[in-house]
This record gives C-alpha cells, sequence and structure tokens, in this order.
C-alpha cells in the first residue's frame, strides 16, 4: 500500500486527529500518518518551515552572529515533505525561544532561572489555551508528547476527546541508570511525567521495554499500545562506493553521555588493542561527556555533534554500528544502521529488537568484556558481519519502515474511534501490507 492511499476504512468518515509536539522527534511521522488517512486537523508544534527559509533567514539578522547557524540548521530540520503546511500550526510567539533554548549556554541559563523542561511547559500550556478556546467541534482524538502535555490532555478530556500520550522513553529507568553511572538527569520532572500518563486514555510506547517500565510504575497494562518507530530506507541505505579490506571501522552515533554506556565502550576498546580498525564516536557532548573523553584509547577519534541531514554519511563509512546504551526505549540509529546494511553490538537495555547472531550481537549492559568479544567477533569475520549486514537490511524493509509506522498508527486511530482493542487492532494489521510498505 502506497504511503499516500488512504485505507478503505476510512473512505466512509472522516476521524479528527490533533497532534502536538514542541519540536518534532518523530510526531511529524505521527502527523503525516494522520494526514495520509484524511485524519489530521491540524499539527501544533513550536516552529515549522512551511515552504522555504527565507522569512527566518531574514529574521536572524535581528540575532547574534553566533546565532545565526544555529537558526539555519533548526529551520532545514523543521520541516517534512510529505505534510501539508496548511494542517500545521505554529506558536509564532515561541520560535525565538524555541531555537535560542537549543543553545547550550542559553539552555543552561534559562533551565537555572525556570527550571528543566521551561520551554516544553510553556508549550503545552499554550496548546491547552487554544484546544479550551477552540469554538470548533472538539477533536476527537488529541495526540501529545510526553514532557509537553499535562494541561493538553486535561483540556481534550475536558472537551471530551480521547487522549492519546506518546511515551518515547522509559522515563523512570533512564533517570535510575544515569544515577547510578554519577550524572544527573533534570530533564523533565517525574512527577509530572506520570501525572500525563493518569490523564491519557491511550499510551503508545515504541519498544517493550518502555511497555515494561510503563508496568513497573503503575501504567494500566489495557492503555498501552506498543507501536514500533521507523527509519526511511532510501536515505539510509548500503554504501554503494564503500571499498572493504581497510581499517575495519566501527561507529557509535549518540550522544556522549554515561548514559549511553561510553565509559565501556571505551574499556571494551582499549582491551581489544585492534590494530588495523578503529572506533569513530559521532554525536553532541552531554553531561558528563567531557569527561569520558578525557583519556581517549588509541584508535579511537570523536568526531562531534554533526547535523541529522549529514549524519547517514557517517553510517556508510563504517562497517559495523556499536550502541552500549545502559537504557535506550528504541535505539534510532541501530535501526538506522540496520538499514545501511550495518551489523550491530547493543545491549539488552535497548529497545530496538536486534535478534542475536543475526543482526549482530546482543550483550548485557556494563560489561566491557562480552561488549568487547562481539565486536572482535565482527572484526574478525568480516564477511559474516557483512552477512549479518544484510539480514538487518532485510528486517528493515520487512517491518520498522516510517511507512508501517505510519500503518500501525492509523490502525490505532480506528480503533480508538470505534471503540475497540487498540493493541490487537495494530497487532493484527496484515503483515503482507505491511511488508508492502517498505
Amino acid at each position: 500500500m502506497s504511503v499516500h492511499q488512504i485505507p478503505s476504512h476510512f473512505s466512509t468518515r472522516r476521524v479528527d486527529v490533533v497532534v502536538t509536539h514542541p519540536v518534532h522527534q518523530h510526531a511529524y511521522e505521527t502527523a503525516a500518518a494522520a494526514q495520509d488517512a484524511g485524519l489530521l486537523r491540524e499539527f501544533v508544534t513550536a516552529f515549522y518551515a512551511r515552504s522555504d527559509t527565507a522569512a527566518g533567514l531574514r529574521a536572524s539578522r535581528l540575532l547574534p552572529r553566533g546565532f545565526r547557524e544555529t537558526l539555519r540548521r533548526y529551520l532545514s530540520r523543521r520541516h517534512h515533505p510529505d505534510l501539508d503546511g496548511r494542517l500545521v500550526t505554529t506558536m509564532s510567539w515561541r520560535q525565538l525561544a524555541a531555537v535560542a533554548g537549543r543553545h547550550p549556554a542559553l539552555a543552561r541559563v534559562a533551565d537555572g532561572v525556570l527550571g528543566s523542561g521551561w520551554f516544553e511547559r510553556g508549550f503545552d500550556r499554550a496548546v491547552a489555551r487554544r484546544l479550551r478556546l477552540d469554538r470548533a467541534t472538539p477533536p476527537a482524538i488529541v495526540h501529545a508528547f510526553e514532557g509537553a502535555a499535562l494541561e493538553t490532555l486535561k483540556a481534550a478530556r475536558s472537551r471530551g476527546s480521547k487522549t492519546v500520550l506518546d511515551v518515547p522513553s522509559a522515563h523512570e529507568q533512564l533517570r535510575a541508570v544515569t544515577a547510578a553511572e554519577g550524572a544527573r538527569v533534570d530533564h523533565f520532572d517525574t512527577r509530572r511525567v506520570q501525572e500525563e500518563r493518569r490523564w491519557a486514555d491511550y499510551l503508545f510506547a515504541p519498544s517493550v521495554i518502555v511497555e515494561r517500565c510503563l508496568l513497573e510504575h503503575g501504567a494500566s497494562p489495557e492503555t498501552i499500545v506498543v507501536i514500533p518507530l521507523g527509519v526511511d530506507p532510501t536515505r539510509f541505505s548500503p554504501a554503494t562506493d564503500r571499498v572493504r579490506g581497510g581499517l575495519f571501522r566501527f561507529l557509535y552515533a549518540g550522544a556522549i553521555a554515561p548514559q549511553k554506556g561510553i565509559r565501556y565502550l571505551l574499556d571494551a576498546w582499549r582491551a581489544m588493542d585492534l590494530r588495523d580498525a578503529e572506533l569513530v564516536l559521532v554525536g553532541p557532548l552531554g553531561r558528563g561527556g567531557e569527561e569520558l573523553l578525557r583519556d581517549m584509547p588509541v584508535g579511537c577519534r570523536w568526531v562531534g555533534a554533526v547535523g541529522k541531514s549529514e549524519v547517514d554519511r557517517w553510517f556508510k563509512a563504517a562497517d559495523a554500528l556499536v550502541l552500549p546504551s545502559l537504557s535506550d526505549s528504541w535505539g534510532l540509529v541501530v535501526a538506522e544502521g540496520l538499514a545501511c546494511g550495518l551489523p550491530v553490538v547493543t545491549t539488552e537495555a535497548c529497545g530496538f529488537p536486534v535478534e542475536d547472531g543475526i543482526q549482530g550481537y546482543v550483550v548485557p549492559p556494563r560489561d566491557a568484556a562480552v561488549l568487547g568479544a562481539a565486536m572482535r567477533s565482527l572484526h574478525d569475520a568480516p564477511d559474516h558481519a557483512a552477512a549479518m549486514g544484510v539480514a538487518g537490511r532485510e528486517l528493515i524493509l520487512a517491518n520498522y519502515t516510517w511507512a508501517h509506522y505510519r500503518r500501525r498508527i492509523q490502525a490505532a486511530y480506528e480503533a480508538i474511534f470505534v471503540g475497540s482493542n487498540v493493541t490487537v487492532a495494530v497487532a493484527s494489521v496484515d503483515a503482507a501490507e505491511l511488508r508492502s510498505c517498505g
């Protein structure tokens, strides 16, 4: 089924869905799913570049020079080619705050004065006000995202809408493992996150890891719906010009932070002592990241933060991906690596369903010895590693593209509308139809 084809069961009625997210995460794909089925009333966000960036670039002249490139990058990421800009509502007075809040120095100052999550809370209040003042027929479904949803969900409930909370993180688990590593997580208050869940009729989780976390912290099983995320297999695809036979390149992509297992990855790399391989770390410094990189072993290099528009080239220049996360609700980079035909080494704490020994290796978190052994296995058997990469690409095409995600979201919305079991509806989406989406 084409991602733009409206499913037949939506053809005789219209369901109004409002999707709201202050930035984007995977919300652009959520909104596109609703739009594809003719269900999207509006996508509400802080900023969206509808057609071009000219106005934003003109506005950048009003900012200090240091922010101009930040704004240009921001604009380029705030657009989705499949979304009808006429269905996107922006909170225009928050646009500058949205940009400035991404700047590390300003973010630290603002967090110190206003508290962490200040931008998300302000956006949440603005959306709630919009919902309450809207004189139109209330939307059938309001779909908001964790951390910026509490007042939105309350307002939606007060008007009789069904409420969906997208839960992209195993919040309590992430905080626990981060604290255990001696770092501090200060984004989103746990009590607020848990209250958001109580105002949601449905909790959409990307993996069984998030589902387990929700259950352990009081969520009702009947409210949880597991809907895996996806990846763009056209952008993330195997390299056509990669020359093998030189250095075997392991890639880590993500924030340089304790909860990502960087310490154990570097310990494993030291112990391996490979002379014909390198470890490339791609990603921004998180809290505690600078200390982790203070004594990098030989054969390891950090290239810093890379824009989302160019990260795929690092996958295409690698032979294997490693993500030793201590808590990762989905592990989007794993999906991206598999789509690029890379074998992966990840941990049992990663939400993406890698089959151990098929698409790569799954190891216990915090075990540098086992992690290193798995990496060495790929290095020592490059042909077998390449075959695992082929299997990974096949897995993505069969089940985990964004087209698959959209179809599952549509099935969930339909079930909510008719009052049937949402989990069953998502699980029963025809497997052959899903494969055709890829």
